[in-house]
């Protein structure tokens, strides 16, 4: 799914697994072009919080909030969150900890 708002703001979002009912790996880029970097934290954000069993959301939202623009990546319950790409583009992957996915 990808969508472009009225601003020239570009946001991607795909998912990923195996049967129907598995997700495995979320990514998330949002192009910001001039636009504020607040518009990436508040996308980048708004997934991390995505549901799955043992998710910690309000901790995963703050994790992004305080490191969208950096390369880092840290492990949450069951999930491995990584922040990536340039400041005009940054880019989160979520997945299962240990899954292909993240290697």
């Amino acid at each position: 799914m990808s969508r472009e708002d009225l601003d020239g703001v570009f946001y991607r979002a795909e998912f990923f697994g195996h049967p129907v009912c598995c997700i495995e790996y979320v990514t998330a880029t949002v192009m910001i072009g001039g636009a504020d970097n607040q518009v990436a934290t508040n996308f980048l954000s708004f997934i991390a919080t995505s549901p799955y069993d043992g998710a910690e959301p309000e901790r995963s939202r703050a994790w992004v909030e305080e490191n969208v623009g950096g390369d880092l990546e840290t492990e949450i319950g069951p999930a491995m969150l990584r922040l990536s790409g340039p400041e005009d583009a940054p880019s989160l992957s979520l997945a299962v900890v240990d899954s292909r996915w993240m290697q």
